[in-house]
């Protein structure tokens, strides 16, 4: 894997970017935020005016719930939104380390260890000829044959 390391890095990093960009989730973000404000000035008015005219409370009462039942909308979709935006700048994030890890490894210099055969390894597959298939977490198979016991 680090000798091949090099091979189509820049267009998978173009592509992953991509996919984890928040541009259009901070603006859809940010039109909630001005659309739940909207509301809840709607509310403040509805009050307002409840409290100075007098008016059918019933009526009052059914366009301030619709009003509320909107806002709360309005902030769940918000919140989800932002939560969408966090975890996008998690993995870039974890994407940036493993990036600079990865640079900073010599490949001459790696010793097994245990962890890293976990963190590589996704299972091996043992046939009855004596091959064994390693399957890395990647996809990538490497068979092995075992050694003749003559």
């Amino acid at each position: 894997m680090l000798a091949s390391r090099g091979q189509g890095e820049d267009l998978l990093e173009a592509e992953l970017l991509a996919e984890l960009d928040t541009t259009d989730l901070r603006l859809e973000a940010d039109q909630l935020s001005t659309q739940a404000a909207t509301v809840a000035d709607a509310i403040e008015k509805l009050i307002a005016t409840n409290a100075r005219v007098p008016q059918n409370q019933a009526d009052y009462q059914q366009r301030f719930d619709k009003l509320s039942a909107e806002h709360m909308t309005l902030l769940e979709q918000h919140e989800t939104l932002l939560a969408e935006i966090t975890d996008r700048q998690n993995r870039v994030a974890a994407y940036q380390h493993y990036k600079t890890s990865v640079a900073e490894l010599d490949r001459d210099q790696i010793k097994f260890t245990p962890y890293l055969w976990h963190t590589l390894t996704d299972h091996a597959e043992v046939g009855a000829e004596g091959t064994i298939t390693i399957i890395l977490r990647n996809g990538t198979r490497k068979s092995i044959q075992r050694p003749s016991s003559k």
